[in-house]
């Protein structure tokens, strides 16, 4: 029977992604989404009993063992929507880049109707392209510019003016500047959310963001983990676990 702490750990998880879903504008998990994440979380659960088993063959503390794999199925559950929603994120954000570029280069000869039509379909795009480690739902600046695209794709009349224009030059700005960012360790990131409030990492740079959780993760998890395995000369399965569930 799972422990109350257990509980709590994947109820926070289930609300995390929840919620980062809908401010995303992605809406909640359906009934296929949520039976096929059922179903990698068994898969997961039964390749860290495995785990367990072999680290307590190598000589590792039952104690020990079952502590480590038990945060450790909660760091990759939650790791793996991460990095699921972050791939998802990702592929807006360049799907938007090449409409805005294609709206750049022919919305000034190609009909009204079809304009507008576009430039809807961009905005439901930029909906999409938000998470903790790309563009934020909570950048002021970047949802100020949002808001004053968005009245202008409302009021729309044919007329491509050189505020709409400069409008998109500036959405466009920003999505290449995320675009370069390097994606996180998401098993840090997740053991981050998981142990801390994410409020620090608002203010943060890409790169300062992704060093510090990382810090935080060999320091307070990771690192033991690591020396537990390799004592156990369990090492290789367990970092071809948490690859497979982390991409």
């Amino acid at each position: 029977m799972e422990s109350d702490t257990r509980k709590e750990g994947i109820a926070f998880w289930i609300i995390l992604v929840y919620n980062v879903r809908k401010q995303a504008g992605r809406g909640s998990m359906g009934f296929a989404e949520m039976a096929a994440l059922r179903k990698k979380s068994r898969d997961l659960k039964n390749e860290l009993k495995q785990l367990k088993k072999d680290m307590i063959a190598g000589g590792c503390s039952k104690d020990m063992a079952g502590k480590m794999t038990k945060e450790l199925q909660e760091i990759l559950e939650l790791a793996e929507q991460l990095s699921t929603d972050y791939v998802t994120a990702r592929e807006e954000l360049q799907q938007a880049r090449r409409a805005i570029e294609h709206l750049l280069d022919t919305m000034g000869e190609s009909p009204a109707q079809e304009v507008k039509e576009a430039l809807q379909a961009l905005e439901a795009n930029l909906n999409k392209v938000y998470h903790e480690c790309s563009i934020r739902v909570d950048d002021l600046d970047f949802k100020s510019t949002m808001d004053c695209f968005k009245r202008m794709v409302q009021q729309f009349d044919g007329t491509v003016s050189i505020m709409l224009r400069s409008e998109l030059e500036n959405i466009k700005a920003v999505l290449d500047d995320a675009a370069g960012w390097m994606p996180p360790d998401f098993a840090a990131l997740a053991y981050f959310f998981l142990h801390e409030d994410r409020e620090p990492l608002k203010e943060m740079e890409n790169e300062q963001r992704n060093q510090m959780v990382e810090h935080y993760f060999e320091e307070h998890f990771y690192g033991e983990f690591r020396r537990q395995v390799k004592q156990a000369g369990v090492s290789e399965t367990a970092m071809e676990l948490i690859q497979n569930h982390t991409g």
